[in-house]
């Protein structure tokens, strides 16, 4: 409360860092209601303070999150907001959030990580951005978007020409999706990166990236603290390789490729 207060004043703090700060749900709409007005902080980092949603009742809920939605409709300010494990619901996504977020051509990078959203949420996320005009990184890391989620992020990729990386890791998104999400970059060329991982990769998904991120591993470098497969370049970076084993092609993890992805 005391620094929402601090920034009705503030007109020079540009970083506000408050993850995993047990923020209560009186000083979450203290916040939002603020920057509706302060357009200093650039980044803001509240990622962590989810509400207990089962010990509030809905209308306390929706207050937070109508606070918050106004919020990033008016805020023109704000260019990276982690919103991550914040408790975010298919319902405050589709009723709260995705309309503003829409209206909002000014971010660059949202972090929604480790949220409720499954393939309802995702695809009202999904519509929102379609013509977002200044979005480059978007984290869905650990949702639970689903195959049918996968369809919404394709049809995405078709149309947002200025999303540049895209986390979709552990989403229990099959083979079937990821192969639709492949069709989606096929028809992208502004996309650099893409987090696949902890999804449930088929043989046909895999055959599906093959072209996109440069083949299959032809060795991997041993003896070295950083060592990693070694295939030729692909135009897209991601954070599974391919390979065969017995004629049989299979998805591997390795690291984020720290290089390609924009700073904040």
């Amino acid at each position: 409360m005391e620094l929402a207060g601090a920034l009705q004043v503030n007109t020079s703090l540009s970083t506000v860092l408050l993850s995993g700060c047990s923020i209560s749900a009186s000083a979450l709409i203290a916040l939002g209601t603020v920057l509706q007005s302060n357009n200093s902080v650039d980044r803001l980092d509240i990622s962590n303070n989810a509400v207990k949603h089962s010990a509030l009742s809905q209308t306390l809920v929706s207050n937070v999150m109508t606070h918050w939605g106004r919020a990033l409709e008016t805020n023109y300010g704000l260019k990276t907001l982690s919103f991550a494990k914040m408790g975010i619901t298919d319902w405050t996504m589709c009723d709260f959030l995705a309309g503003t977020l829409h209206n909002n051509q000014n971010l660059t990078t949202l972090d929604l990580s480790c949220n409720k959203i499954t393939r309802d949420g995702g695809a009202a996320l999904c519509k929102a951005l379609e013509s977002h005009a200044a979005l480059n990184n978007l984290k869905l890391s650990c949702c639970s978007l689903q195959d049918e989620g996968a369809e919404a992020i394709s049809h995405l990729l078709q149309v947002n020409r200025k999303i540049r990386v895209l986390h979709l890791d552990y989403n229990k998104i099959t083979g079937k999706g990821l192969a639709k999400i492949a069709q989606g970059i096929q028809a992208n060329y502004s996309l650099v990166y893409i987090a696949l991982w902890g999804n449930v990769w088929s043989v046909q998904a895999c055959e599906a990236y093959l072209d996109l991120v440069g083949g299959i591993v032809s060795q991997v470098a041993i003896g070295s603290d950083n060592a990693a497969p070694v295939r030729r370049k692909g135009r897209l970076e991601t954070d599974v390789v391919f390979y065969k084993v017995e004629g049989v092609l299979n998805a591997a993890h390795h690291e984020t490729m720290q290089s390609i992805i924009p700073h904040q």
